[in-house]
């Protein structure tokens, strides 16, 4: 059976070979920090809401989407089972439990309100693979978070606003190129919807759009990705990038090409 690679896999390999090296390689898993499962939770409910919008051509009620995001807090936001940086950790877990809770419900409500009711997606969470030519050992594949009739769709949550990124998203390219394979579909037009986590929350939705040059470039990173998995080279980041940084990665501690106290 082949292994599959997925876009955030890839995505981590092509941010800091030696972080790929010790997750998936070694399998050393690093409990997630709080912004992720807040993220995740908040994910969750827009997925839910917008499946079944998809399904049965309305939304579901707003305390249900609330209540999808606050109990997934609930179930994954554990006390030994998340990392913490050093202002969290001088909180008490209620609290910050708490807090994680209303970000996630205040921002899902945020994306009912302004976004969902302006979204036509006629299906959410669609898995897809793709099969690499002459390739023996992987396969890509992963889910297409939202499609619209002619475009693809995802959301983001964010602590500041990130200009450009729907340009850039490799994430996108690949959701693009994989309905385009299998389904035969034209996608040109991509979008990103931010949830933006400040004091006073707010969004803002960027629109770029794919081309076969995209697509082209996206199949030379990944042909390139394969051979570094292949020959087991893992390349470390530069020290100077945002996320290597105890806060951004939970391997830097105990990286052995960062010097560390």
């Amino acid at each position: 059976m082949k292994k599959e690679l997925h876009i955030t896999r890839l995505t981590m390999l092509w941010r800091c070979g030696e972080q790929y090296y010790r997750r998936y390689v070694k399998g050393e898993i690093v409990p997630p920090g709080i912004a992720l499962i807040v993220g995740s939770g908040t994910h969750k409910s827009v997925e839910e809401n917008l499946k079944s919008k998809a399904e049965k051509k309305e939304m579901l009620p707003k305390d249900v989407v609330k209540d999808i995001a606050r109990d997934y807090i609930e179930k994954n936001l554990l006390a030994d089972n998340v990392l913490l940086n050093e202002e969290e950790k001088e909180k008490a877990f209620d609290v910050i439990k708490g807090e994680a809770k209303d970000t996630a419900v205040s921002l899902s409500e945020l994306h009912y309100d302004k976004l969902a009711p302006k979204i036509s997606p006629v299906a959410v969470e669609k898995p897809f693979s793709l099969e690499i030519e002459g390739e023996d050992e992987f396969t890509i594949a992963g889910k297409i978070d939202i499609i619209e009739k002619g475009r693809i769709r995802d959301t983001k949550t964010s602590s500041r606003k990130m200009p450009g990124q729907a340009d850039k998203s490799l994430q996108l390219t690949m959701y693009a190129l994989a309905e385009n394979i299998n389904e035969k579909k034209e996608i040109k037009k991509v979008c990103l919807d931010f949830l933006i986590k400040t004091k006073e929350l707010s969004f803002e939705t960027q629109e770029s759009t794919r081309d076969k040059k995209d697509f082209d470039v996206l199949i030379n990173r990944i042909s390139n990705a394969l051979k570094q998995l292949k020959a087991g080279i893992f390349p470390p980041t530069n020290p100077e990038n945002w996320w290597c940084s105890p806060k951004f990665c939970g391997y830097f501690n105990t990286c052995k090409y960062v010097k560390n106290k």
